[in-house]
C-alpha cells in the first residue's frame, strides 16, 4: 500500500536494540544456548526471556513477525542476525514514509512516528533503546528530516531487471542555496553504473520536482543495488542521501560487498572518519559497545566514497574502538 494521507497517523516499526543492550536484560545462560543452536533449528524460544521482551510479550506473534522481517535481509540463526535484519526493517520502513510525506506537502501536513524512546527495555518501535542506545533508524529519520536534502521515491524495495523511472524530489526547508542534484547508481561491485547530475533552476522552493531517475532492465539488474544522492552547491557537497534496493533477491548481499577500509582520528568532541580503500564504505558508523547508551554523534550510517573524508561531531571520544561499515575489511582498519 501507497501512503496517500493528508496527515501520516501513528506509524512504525518494532525491533531489537543493540546486542549491547540484550546483554542486559537476557540471561548469558539463554544467550549461550542459542548460540549452541544449530543454523537448520535456530528459534527464540516462546517461553524465553527474549521473547517476553517483545512489544507484546509475544502474546500477539512477536516473534513471528520479527523473524519475517529479519528473514528479508539475513538467514534467521543468530540473536545477532535478529538485530541486524530487524533493525533494517525498522529504517526502510519508517524512512520512506517520512521521506514520501513531506515529498507531498502542503496535501500532507504532518507524520508522527512512533516512537523516540523505550518505558522499558525490549524490541519495540522505539529508535532509542531504553538504556539510551540508539539504533541506526534514529540516523536515517535525522536524515529524512533534514532542512536541506533530495530524496528518491520508492513503491518497493526490490526492482530488479525492471525498467523504472522514480520520483526524484528536492527538500529545502532552509535559505540555504544549491545548484544541482547528482545521483550516482552502484552494482553489487560498487561500481558506478550511472551518473545523473540534474541542474536546479529554483532551490529556494520547500518541494521541487526533478526529472525521474530512469533505470534500464540492465542498470537494476543487480542484488543489491545502492543509489547515492547529493545535493551540491559548485561542486561542493550540500548534503547526501543514499539508498539500498534488490536485497530480498539474494538474502545478506548488503554484507558480502567489495571490501575498503576506514581511518579513524579523534579530537574531544569530534570524529574524523576516511574511506581508505577503492570501493565506497557502505554505512560507515562506530564500534563503541562500551559506551553505546551514552556516546551521541550528530551523524553515522554514512555513505563515503573512495577517499572521502567526513567530520562528525560528538558529545564525547573515549570509549570508541573504532569505525565501522557494511563493507569493512577489518585487516585493513
Amino acid at each position: 500500500m501507497i501512503p496517500e494521507a493528508t496527515f501520516f497517523g501513528e506509524f512504525g516499526l518494532d525491533c531489537w536494540p543493540v546486542m549491547e543492550s540484550i546483554r542486559k536484560f537476557t540471561p548469558e545462560s539463554e544467550l549461550l544456548a542459542l548460540e549452541a543452536l544449530p543454523a537448520a533449528d535456530w528459534a527464540i524460544p516462546d517461553d524465553s526471556v527474549l521473547a517476553h521482551h517483545t512489544p507484546m510479550f509475544n502474546k500477539a506473534g512477536d516473534l513471528a513477525r520479527q523473524q519475517r522481517h529479519v528473514s528479508l535481509f539475513l538467514t534467521c540463526d543468530s540473536v545477532e542476525n535478529s538485530v541486524i535484519g530487524s533493525q533494517l526493517a525498522q529504517v526502510v520502513t519508517v524512512r520512506h514514509t517520512l521521506e514520501r510525506a513531506r515529498t507531498r506537502w502542503p496535501f500532507c501536513t504532518g507524520a508522527i512516528m512512533y516512537k523516540l524512546n523505550d518505558p522499558y527495555p525490549a524490541a519495540s518501535w522505539s529508535t532509542v533503546d531504553w538504556y539510551g542506545a540508539q539504533k541506526p533508524a534514529s540516523f536515517f529519520v535525522a536524515d529524512a528530516f533534514a532542512p536541506l536534502t533530495a530524496v528518491v521515491i520508492l513503491d518497493k524495495l526490490n526492482y530488479i531487471g525492471e525498467e523504472v523511472a522514480l520520483p526524484v524530489y528536492l527538500l529545502n526547508d532552509t535559505a540555504e542555496d544549491c545548484d544541482a542534484v547528482e545521483i550516482r547508481i552502484y552494482d553489487k561491485a560498487l561500481s558506478v553504473v550511472r551518473t545523473v547530475n540534474t541542474p536546479v533552476s529554483d532551490p529556494t522552493r520547500t518541494v521541487t520536482a526533478l526529472p525521474h531517475l530512469k533505470l534500464s532492465a540492465s542498470e537494476t539488474a543487480s542484488a543489491p543495488l545502492f543509489l547515492a544522492v547529493d545535493v551540491l552547491k559548485d561542486g561542493r557537497l550540500c548534503r547526501r542521501s543514499w539508498y539500498f534496493l534488490n536485497f530480498e533477491t539474494e538474502v545478506g548481499c548488503l554484507f558480502t560487498l567489495p571490501k575498503t577500509s576506514l581511518r579513524m582520528t579523534k579530537t574531544d568532541r569530534a570524529v574524523t572518519l576516511t574511506n581508505c580503500g577503492d570501493k565506497p564504505a557502505v554505512c560507515v558508523s562506530f564500534d563503541a559497545p562500551s559506551v553505546c547508551d551514552r556516546f551521541r554523534p550528530d551523524d553515522s550510517c554514512l555513505w563515503l566514497d573512495p577517499g572521502e573524508s567526513v567530520t562528525v561531531g560528538c558529545n564525547f571520544t573515549d570509549g570508541i574502538d573504532g569505525p565501522t561499515c557494511w563493507n569493512l575489511d577489518p585487516d585493513r582498519l
